[in-house]
């Protein structure tokens, strides 16, 4: 179970805890650095993945991941970074935790744009 803080409450109501999926979705990614869950207030779990991975690489652990997680805990869309983030560029505490809500304001745009493609199918 995550963290409560970590909590993401989708608009159906459910609560999601984000670390064990970006977690399982690592171990079946090892080129990739992070895995960052969103999905608050929304109708369905993104992703943000960061480090030397192809959409096609994602995509398979995304499937393999899915079939095992109920429709609300699902991931449907995501978008690849090659750059980490790191405790440079402020997205990573100094004791290596994510800050979840920093990054979500930066990447606004790209989040933005996963639920509107996903919509828009």
């Amino acid at each position: 179970m995550g963290r409560i803080k970590n909590l993401i409450i989708l608009n159906s109501g459910h609560n999601i805890a984000p670390e064990p999926i970006e977690e399982e979705l690592l171990a079946r990614l090892p080129r990739a650095q992070q895995v960052v869950l969103h999905g608050n207030n929304r109708s369905y779990l993104c992703a943000l993945v960061t480090g030397e991975v192809s959409p096609q690489q994602v995509g398979t652990a995304l499937d393999e991941v899915n079939r095992a997680l109920p429709h609300y805990k699902q991931v449907r869309a995501f978008r690849i970074h090659s750059e980490p983030f790191t405790i440079e560029s402020g997205l990573v505490t100094a004791n290596g935790k994510l800050k979840r809500d920093l990054i979500a304001t930066r990447f606004q745009a790209e989040i933005d744009d996963m639920y509107a493609v996903k919509q828009a199918v």
